[in-house]
């Protein structure tokens, strides 16, 4: 699992909790919960 930001062209940054996994041998991403309102300290990667 890994938290990822996603930038957005005219919109605040996404900020989701995501998982890797391979499906048919293929690397894939699902996103399991959405941090965007989490305040930044709460996200901190330390």
């Amino acid at each position: 699992m890994f938290i990822e930001t996603v930038r957005n062209r005219n919109s605040p940054p996404c900020v989701p909790l995501r998982e890797t996994f391979r499906k048919d041998g293929k690397v894939k991403h699902r996103t399991l919960v959405n941090l965007t309102k989490c305040p930044p300290p709460a996200l901190s990667r330390n």
